[in-house]
């Protein structure tokens, strides 16, 4: 018997072939929390019939179902890239030069995989772990994040088509000699210089429509993009003078780094994290709030330069696994 409680949770996922065909799951992560749901509607009936004044059993039906919720992740330096696979869609992997053992997998934007598998274990009150496996899954949103003095984190917002509780659960193995990536690993460039920051976000909305059901089916189909990616975010920084203030009156574009570097894998090349993007500056003004150093919120949006979505905002995970 397993601990009875979150202690003995697992989550793993594995890309499909086919969207909501499920796969057994391979690749094992730690998270911190998670809110997936399976929704199922009930359709009741509206008849109305004499000296009946309450809903006979035989009235209701299971309607349409789908799957969404929330998976937070800490970053690591390890097995991270699949889910940048499934937060942008378009991935290449090659090896940097001097490099052997190490991979760079960059990432933009582009057509999402078809749908990935997550099976998530969730322990009872008497240390059996079931598995909850979700099928048809794709990332709607996500948020990188990381603030003075804490870990840096990945939140996920994720929908799918189906659920079960009748497949197995996958042996859980995890990636070994790993490390977490932290405030003090972390910086940010602006324009090619260096900013102070007491935190930053950069998130995603890859546009996904959930909302598709079809006749004959209680399954929706896979959740399709239909509306433009969005790219956004927000740095706080320290009020160092005016050049992030007029960047935002002018309506200035600038280049955007932020980059979390972890241990050396060989040579000169370290695991890392970076997105590179194109952003415009939407605020603020910075305001006097008390006696206290005044601080500037920089909320921005990537914008193209020019042919390839990877102008707006391209993603480079760096680590030793030869593919994401």
């Amino acid at each position: 018997m397993a601990i009875p409680s979150g202690i003995s949770a697992q989550l793993g996922i594995k890309t499909e072939t086919t969207a909501g065909s499920g796969v057994v799951v391979d690749r094992f992560y730690e998270f911190n929390n998670e809110s997936m749901m399976f929704n199922i509607e009930r359709l009741e009936s509206a008849g109305l019939r004499g000296g009946n004044p309450v809903l006979p059993s035989t009235m209701w039906t299971p309607g349409g179902q789908s799957v969404s919720g929330d998976v937070s992740l800490e970053l690591h330096q390890k097995s991270m890239g699949l889910w940048f696979q499934h937060m942008f869609g378009t991935v290449a992997t090659t090896t940097p030069g001097g490099g052997t053992l190490s991979r760079d997998h960059t990432f933009t934007p582009g057509d999402l995989p078809v749908g990935f598998t997550m099976q998530i274990g969730k322990p009872d009150s008497l240390g059996v772990v079931h598995p909850f496996t979700f099928t048809g899954c794709r990332v709607a949103t996500w948020e990188l994040a990381n603030t003075v003095g804490e870990i840096g984190m990945l939140n996920l917002s994720i929908v799918g088509m189906s659920s079960t509780t009748a497949t197995g659960l996958a042996t859980a193995t995890y990636p070994t000699a790993d490390a977490l990536l932290v405030f003090r690993q972390a910086t940010l460039n602006v324009a090619g210089s260096p900013i102070d920051v007491r935190g930053m976000t950069i998130s995603g909305d890859n546009g996904l429509n959930p909302d598709r059901p079809v006749l004959g089916s209680a399954v929706p189909k896979v959740a399709t993009e239909a509306t433009m990616k969005n790219y956004t975010g927000t740095i706080d920084a320290y009020f160092s003078g005016l050049t992030a203030y007029t960047r935002f009156v002018n309506g200035t574009e600038a280049a955007l780094v932020a980059l979390w570097t972890g241990s050396i894998i060989e040579a000169a090349i370290a695991f890392k994290i970076q997105l590179t993007c194109n952003v415009r500056f939407d605020g603020d003004t910075p305001t006097v709030s008390g006696p206290e150093e005044v601080g500037q919120p920089l909320p921005f949006k990537a914008v193209r330069t020019g042919a390839g979505t990877g102008t707006a905002i391209t993603a480079v995970v760096t680590n030793t696994d030869t593919a994401p």
